[in-house]
């Protein structure tokens, strides 16, 4: 065999070896981000972790979004903030704008910050290996809370001292349970403290479980009113938006705000975007003025129904291409 025959044959090797590694690389790492908060006229620090979810709301049009802790990004003032991606395990880190990645507002919603984002500005590339076509997104599966008693849980959390950040499992016990915590393989379960202060910003962290080989996200950490850690299921939020161009609902200016809405939310089922105020849509305003008409029937109208129903159509719209200078 000549030596430009074995070149060609060592090239196509290693480029084989390189992509069936990649595409066992997994989503963990690759999904996973740390959130990086700059402080003007400083440097800055790593403050949560977030995580690229596919289809988090499945009629949406808007496919892809970051979904953080309320606690890491609490307003819809993005400038901020950088997410950093490991390219691959151990091979370096990839900050993004986070405000140059958007692509709609920002969803304050059960204890979480929910993010479009614009695959085309992600710059992932999609590899064909081995006949399927690998994306570096989590997805959700169908199980609920008592169909994870008998799965490994964990959760991802970015670790930085100061030199690159890693991305490591913890477990998450007892989620079907009454009692659920962190625990590591050292110490067993973990104190609130330690897992989101110093070194560890396991706020926002994804909860993963494998299926067919493959990491699957059932949940993300955040914190509850009394600094303790909680845990949000995505099985157990209504994920039935639908989105449509200008098509988001009421809206408020910060997620305090939207944090006090949360009580209505669950009965008339409205997400709570933060840009702007927005108009809503005519097809969802008669969908709940019917629902209103007909909780009324029943003597079941609440205050918080009422007030919203006088308003409607309060402030003007404010799309997120205006937000974001687009």
């Amino acid at each position: 065999m000549s030596s430009s025959s074995g070149s060609f044959l060592a090239g196509a090797m290693d480029f084989s070896s390189s992509n069936e590694t990649e595409k066992k690389e997994p989503k963990c790492i690759l999904a996973t981000c740390g959130i990086w908060e700059s402080v003007p006229q400083q440097n800055g620090k790593f403050i949560g972790t977030g995580s690229l979810i596919k289809d988090f709301f499945p009629k949406c049009d808007k496919k892809i979004h970051l979904v953080t802790s309320d606690k890491v990004i609490s307003s819809d003032k993005l400038n901020c903030y950088s997410l950093y991606f490991k390219k691959s395990k151990d091979k370096g880190e990839e900050p993004k704008k986070l405000v140059d990645l958007v692509s709609d507002d920002v969803i304050f919603k059960s204890g979480l910050t929910i993010v479009p984002v614009d695959p085309n500005k992600l710059n992932f590339k999609k590899k064909r290996i081995l006949g399927s076509l690998y994306q570096p997104l989590f997805t959700i599966p169908t199980k609920v809370r008592k169909d994870l008693r008998n799965d490994q849980l964990y959760c991802q959390v970015v670790e930085s001292s100061g030199g690159p950040f890693t991305i490591t499992p913890y477990q998450v016990k007892g989620i079907a349970d009454k009692e659920t915590y962190i625990a590591d393989d050292i110490s067993g379960k973990m104190e609130s403290s330690r897992f989101y202060k110093d070194h560890r910003k396991g706020l926002g962290a994804p909860i993963t479980i494998t299926v067919d080989e493959e990491a699957v996200v059932v949940g993300a950490i955040t914190l509850d009113n009394n600094n303790q850690i909680s845990f949000v299921l995505f099985s157990e939020i209504d994920r039935k938006r639908i989105c449509s161009d200008g098509g988001t609902s009421m809206t408020s200016s910060s997620s305090k705000d939207a944090r006090q809405q949360e009580t209505f939310e669950h009965s008339v089922d409205q997400d709570t975007p933060a840009q702007g105020k927005r108009k809503m849509p005519p097809y969802q305003y008669a969908i709940e003025i019917e629902n209103s008409r007909t909780a009324s029937e029943n003597g079941m109208v609440t205050k918080g129904q009422q007030d919203w129903e006088g308003n409607l159509t309060v402030g003007n719209q404010h799309t997120s291409q205006s937000n974001h200078g687009r």
